[in-house]
């Protein structure tokens, strides 16, 4: 039996590799930009703390999975 490497999966594993990096990235990310964006619609001087960080992150999580409705 072949064993499967990574090079074996071709375009179809790369594709959802990439995409899972994407989906992690943006789960990083997304929650200092909601951070940064509401510092510079409403000058509210937020800093970025892992804890603040940590809300935007629930806060985010909360509006993705339609939980306000």
């Amino acid at each position: 039996m072949r064993k499967r490497t990574f090079l074996t999966y071709g375009f179809t594993g790369i594709i959802g590799l990439a995409i899972a990096i994407i989906a992690i990235f943006s789960f990083i990310i997304g929650p200092f930009l909601l951070i940064w964006a509401l510092n510079q619609l409403f000058s509210l001087n937020i800093s970025y703390t892992f804890w603040n960080w940590l809300a935007g992150f629930i806060l985010l999580t909360l509006l993705r999975f339609g939980w306000f409705k």
